[in-house]
């Protein structure tokens, strides 16, 4: 689950992140086009430059995730199951959302301020396929959920299987459909609905981005404040060496 469900929420963020920004930067671009041929030609190499080390910074990135991907692909043992022919599957058919999500005993119903349910969604269709995170395909021209191929395994048992043979398990109890997969201490709790629970990423994005610009605004009136207090200590200080106590100051204070 760590590697499946954990890659799709990574999607759903850094694709409602970008959704949220598109005026932004549509308004950066008309400013921009009003700037000199000069301060244009400045800023595409900045830009230029910026791309680069970005881009080799990704493909870092990349290669230490593909290497610990491939540990974690050597560390855990992957289990084959065996779909059943001609079973039952109406038990497992239909949407399916998450209710909440119990990592090594905590049980977490949100990350990062985002509801599980908004997330992962999964849709078990006749045709043999199961589709994880569907409605994110909204947000973005690029393709974010995850198709697998699913089947029965027992009466109350599914599975299902990605491209890479990575899988996961899924068994009824009670109202829930309750996830696993091999090698981690986690247990996603989906519960069958009619209709998907909307959810509006680009207003929760919108929102979180005014409280970042919010707190950035509080730390700077915080440095000027602490900056001012620093300033009067050292300006007293100043005027207390300018003008230092003269010799009968000293006896009075003394005498007292």
């Amino acid at each position: 689950m760590k590697k499946l469900l954990a890659l799709l929420m990574a999607c759903a963020t850094m694709t409602c992140a970008f959704a949220s920004c598109g005026d932004d930067e549509a308004d950066d671009v008309s400013t921009s086009s009003e700037s000199s041929v000069s301060e244009s030609s400045e800023e595409e190499t900045e830009t230029t430059t910026e791309e680069d080390t970005e881009e080799e910074t990704t493909e870092e990135e990349t290669t230490e995730t593909d290497e610990l991907d491939a540990e974690e692909d050597n560390a855990v043992e992957k289990t084959t199951y065996e779909f059943i022919e001609g079973a039952d599957m109406t038990a497992f058919l239909g949407k399916w959302e998450c209710e909440k999500l119990i990592v090594e005993g905590e049980e977490m119903t949100d990350l990062m301020g985002i509801p599980l349910y908004a997330v992962y969604q999964l849709e078990v269709k006749e045709d043999g396929t199961a589709v994880m995170g569907e409605s994110l395909n909204e947000l973005s021209d690029a393709e974010v959920s995850m198709v697998y191929e699913w089947g029965v395994i027992s009466d109350t048992e599914m599975a299902v299987i990605n491209e890479d043979g990575d899988s996961m398990l899924f068994k009824l109890d009670g109202e829930y459909m309750v996830g696993t997969e091999d090698g981690y201490d986690e247990q996603i709790y989906f519960k069958n609905v009619e209709d998907f629970t909307p959810f509006d990423f680009e207003s929760f994005m919108g929102e979180f981005q005014e409280g970042l610009e919010d707190t950035e605004i509080d730390d700077s009136a915080l440095t000027d404040s602490d900056s001012e207090s620093e300033m009067s200590v050292i300006g007293d200080s100043e005027e207390e060496l300018a003008d230092p106590p003269t010799d009968s100051e000293t006896e009075d204070s003394v005498a007292e």
